[in-house]
């Protein structure tokens, strides 16, 4: 900082003898200072909020932090489900049937009373009928899920999915008289999902509950009101799958002495009576292990519709690897980090059956959490070190809040709002920095033309000063905006990159 000349000293004298109400308005460096950090933590929090709403670096940052929080401190179960087992419909299915979308009907009923004579605890048939396709196949299959002996829930796609007729869905659904859940995994309609991560299961829309609670308790009334965050399952410790999954293939129909002694098994409380099967038959007995008594999910695994980003696909730590080398474009889908609809909802669903809750701050906490951050960044340029080496003082505070997101996450089971932290941290500190960068170049500039005018007054004493300096002074837009406006741009892409 420069000396103050006799010109700014004597502005400043002029400031303590006005009047009462001109000093309020001109506030003391002190307060001026305070004023201007809860300013630029206030912008530093509404630009976080912007950036993570329409900036496309952002979406990767966050995807960023999610999966490192997802691979070191997600739970790792000792084996897979013994809850929720999965029939999958892959490509390789489809090659012998007449047509691939909509999913051939007959097909799926003889599917349906295959699994049912395993007696599972309940069939969640995650396919959306939302068309016409052949009348007596559609016809055949409503009777068959109408008639069938095990409980069955439906999916359906609520009016965030593009192209769904919603109106033929709604009839269809009826006229099974089966319950049913939304399995929609993203909040907004988008045309190309694989840009988005899926982190958590939506709300409702429809005052309907989800798949995946449906999954857990078919006589859920309650909606999701809020977005329920999923809590991934890393690979279980004994090295199987999360999940066992079968393929319509591989699952015998079993005798008639066999599908009666499933049906006369109690699966809501399976320790009271196992019954001596028969099960001469190698390949239904291993059906049987994976499908009686449990909640089986039948849909699809597909390689050209319903894959999503998720922190666990990105990892490459998926149960999946095993079971998605149906078709070599599956297991290709799956090295790009993409699993299908149908495994997330089995994540969703086991996470209510373990009662694994993970909470959000709601947000008003969210929001107050990201102006402290705000603020916090602003007020730290007042630190020798941060004004000095800002970047290596955000990057050693960037691993202090990811350390504070892990901490939370593993011990209270909330989910830290860390990435709109760090952001608005960062952009607050860079803001005040300019604002100070630019306060003191008008000082220096001040200070120079104050000298120059003493000296040429000292010279010319009969001469009034020059006034074009004041004029060409006036005329210039104020620095702080005009670094704000050529330098935000230049951060949030610095940052994000």
């Amino acid at each position: 900082m420069t000396e103050e000349t006799p010109q700014i000293e004597a502005e400043e004298a002029a400031e303590d003898t006005a009047p009462a109400g001109l000093r309020a308005f001109k506030l003391s460096k002190v307060y001026r200072a305070r004023f201007w950090i809860g300013v630029c933590g206030l912008l530093g929090c509404l630009l976080s909020f912007w950036a993570s709403e329409f900036v496309a670096d952002f979406l990767h940052f966050e995807h960023l932090s999610v999966n490192v929080r997802a691979s070191l401190f997600s739970d790792r179960p000792a084996t897979q489900s013994h809850d929720v087992s999965i029939v999958a419909i892959d490509d390789r299915e489809l090659a012998n049937l007449p047509y691939y979308s909509p999913l051939d009907r007959g097909y799926i009923a003889d599917v349906l009373q295959t699994v049912a004579q395993y007696h599972p605890r309940r069939i969640v048939l995650d396919l959306v009928f939302d068309r016409h396709s052949d009348p007596a196949k559609d016809d055949r299959l409503i009777q068959v899920l109408k008639t069938l002996p095990v409980p069955v829930v439906l999916a359906y796609a609520d009016q965030r999915t593009p192209g769904e007729d919603t109106a033929y869905e709604q009839d269809f659904i009826q006229a099974t008289g089966r319950p049913y859940g939304y399995a929609n995994l993203l909040e907004q309609t988008q045309e190309q999902p694989g840009d988005f991560e899926v982190t958590e299961i939506p709300f409702s829309v429809t005052g309907h509950c989800s798949l995946s609670a449906m999954v857990a308790n078919p006589t859920c009334h309650e909606a999701e009101r809020d977005s329920r965050p999923i809590d991934w399952l890393l690979r279980p410790k004994d090295g199987t799958p999360n999940f066992a999954t079968l393929r319509p293939r591989d699952i015998p129909a079993p005798s008639d002495a066999d599908a009666q002694a499933f049906a006369q098994d109690d699966c809501d409380h399976p320790a009271a009576a196992k019954p001596n099967l028969l099960m001469t038959d190698i390949a239904v007995r291993l059906a049987a292990t994976d499908l009686h008594c449990r909640v089986v999910l039948l849909g699809g695994i597909l390689s050209y519709e319903d894959q999503h980003t998720t922190p666990i696909g990105n990892l490459g730590d998926f149960t999946g690897a095993e079971d998605r080398q149906a078709t070599e474009a599956a297991a290709a889908a799956h090295m790009t980090g993409e699993i299908p609809g149908l495994l997330i909802q089995a994540f969703a669903a086991q996470q209510l059956f373990d009662h694994r809750i993970l909470y959000d701050f709601g947000p008003l906490t969210t929001a107050l959490m990201i102006l402290v951050a705000g603020l916090l960044g602003a007020a730290a340029v007042e630190l020798d070190f941060a004004e000095k080496h800002p970047r290596f003082f955000i990057l050693l505070c960037s691993l202090g809040f990811m350390g504070l997101d892990i901490v939370i996450y593993k011990f209270s089971r909330h989910v830290f709002p860390g990435n709109l932290v760090i952001v608005a941290f960062a952009l607050a500190l860079f803001l005040n920095l300019l604002r100070i960068k630019s306060s003191e170049e008008r000082v220096e500039e001040r200070a120079e033309k104050a000298i120059k005018a003493h000296g040429e007054a000292g010279e010319e004493p009969h001469e009034a000063p020059p006034q074009e300096p004041q004029a060409e002074h006036k005329s210039k837009p104020h620095g702080f905006v005009k670094r704000i406006f050529h330098g935000v741009s230049h951060i949030v892409m610095e940052l994000m990159g």
